[in-house]
């Protein structure tokens, strides 16, 4: 089980240079993943690159539709773990679970107050008292 792959180091680095308005790095960043994805060189221009980094993406779900790097995220490192991490980071619980609406165990209810944090279990407040529990528990 790798811990780290280089596409998640690409599209980390791609993440803060969009943060820090270097798009062009970013986006070279992200077309690295996705070219080697569809078999071309990640350091060649290729058919598949994305123009912009709101280029239409494969994804139906509108949070990822238009966005390369959300989606090159969920695709590339799909069943590994990282994904709940990018939606907390991003705070886009709501917008995802009103595209999903609902699971096999019924509705998703979604609350920006608590969703994102689990409960600090007492024993470890207890353990530490400048430990503060998590709002909304």
């Amino acid at each position: 089980f790798y811990w780290l792959r280089l596409a998640d180091v690409y599209l980390l680095y791609a993440e803060s240079c969009m943060n820090t308005n270097d798009n062009v790095t970013a986006l070279e960043y992200i077309n690295k993943v996705h070219r080697r994805a569809y078999g071309y060189d990640p350091n060649t221009t290729s058919p598949v690159d994305y123009a912009s980094l709101t280029s239409k993406t494969m994804a139906s779900d509108p949070v990822l539709s238009n966005d390369p790097l959300k989606y090159e995220r969920y695709a590339e490192l799909f069943g590994e773990g990282s994904w709940w991490f990018d939606v907390c980071r991003w705070k886009i619980g709501s917008d995802e679970a009103s595209y999903y609406n609902k699971t096999k165990g019924g509705p998703i209810l979604w609350d920006n107050n608590r969703s994102y944090a689990q409960p600090i279990p007492v024993s470890e407040i207890i353990t530490n008292p400048m430990l503060k529990q998590n709002p909304g528990y």
